[in-house]
């Protein structure tokens, strides 16, 4: 049975994204004065995807002898849970975590070669969209990763898609740190990214006014979601180039009343430069909910309003070493 870590993840890699003041030329961007960042690029592998790694572990670590994880990934998702994988099994000696990532064949090399540190790596052709579940079982059964294991092990083993289990603790919700932390801020208003839906779906079912939201539509929403064309709430023949990790063409976390703001690429990139001339680090898809909120045109006054700002994670040129 795995040995069960009294407090993981360690404090030097626990994911708690800083809120911050915007900086004046981000502020002055977006046209306000109020505005405060939860600035996701600050955790441990510089994405909000670290609260969900490190749930699942939580989830896990009581219950199964030993779990493989396999998903589909860009980079960032893949990389996070390898890395807390990585950290909970030299913490807790012998415990028997491990992760299957699978990217599509034209990933950037240097992002398939920082997964490779931390789990077994599968390349395939994506291009004509993603695969089933059934079909991912299938290399996870066959893959170096599962078959290593002794074979009294294997029958103990959790084979478990990543993005599911998300779905199998609706009342937890994988992203409920990140929700809490920026709902006792009380803000006029919250902005994020939105690709699969997972993180907007945190919010609306536990976030105290999303679940106002959910009881009463006819509320004005506080919490918006930005998000680009191609996406399956926005099908288009165009998709977005610059933000493609917000090109979903189908999602099981489909926002059910998402009140959306869609940006163009020439935005996105727009404010991804001025970000980065602020000192704040995003990749596009992070960068959408700042362009997305300057098109708002908001009345400025003191009302305050945050920005996740998701992260940048394994984006070519501001990955960590």
């Amino acid at each position: 049975m795995l040995k069960q870590l009294p407090s993981f993840p360690p404090r030097d890699c626990a994911p708690k994204a800083p809120l911050i003041k915007a900086p004046p030329l981000v502020a002055e961007y977006c046209g306000m004065r109020n505005l405060r960042i939860k600035d996701c690029s600050q955790t441990a592998t510089g994405t909000m995807k670290d609260y969900r790694s490190v749930e699942i572990i939580r989830h896990l670590e009581g219950l199964a002898d030993h779990a493989l994880f396999f998903q589909i990934t860009y980079g960032n998702a893949g990389y996070s849970l390898g890395f807390f994988c990585d950290r909970y099994n030299r913490e807790a000696g012998d415990a028997k975590f491990a992760v299957l990532n699978i990217v599509d064949k034209n990933t950037d090399p240097a992002i398939k070669e920082r997964l490779r540190r931390v789990s077994e790596v599968v390349e395939m052709d994506l291009s004509r969209g993603t695969i089933s579940t059934e079909q991912m079982e299938g290399i996870a059964f066959a893959s170096a990763s599962f078959k290593k294991m002794p074979k009294e092990d294997r029958d103990r083993t959790y084979v478990i898609d990543v993005e599911l289990f998300g779905m199998m603790f609706p009342k937890k919700g994988l992203y409920r740190q990140l929700v809490d932390e920026v709902a006792k801020e009380d803000a006029a208003l919250v902005m994020m990214p939105i690709g699969s839906g997972e993180l907007y779906m945190n919010f609306q079912s536990f976030h105290p006014f999303g679940e106002q939201l959910l009881k009463n539509p006819h509320l004005e929403s506080r919490i918006r979601g930005a998000c680009v064309p191609g996406n399956v709430l926005c099908p288009t023949s165009f998709p977005s180039l610059a933000a493609d990790k917000l090109v979903v063409p189908s999602s099981r976390f489909r926002p059910v009343s998402a009140v959306m703001d869609f940006v163009d690429d020439a935005s996105v990139m727009e404010a991804q430069a001025v970000l980065s001339q602020a000192g704040i680090k995003t990749e596009p898809s992070a960068a959408t909910a700042f362009a997305a909120l300057k098109a708002l045109r908001l009345r400025d006054d003191d009302a305050p309003i945050i920005v996740v700002n998701t992260g940048c994670g394994l984006w070519p040129g501001i990955m960590r070493p």
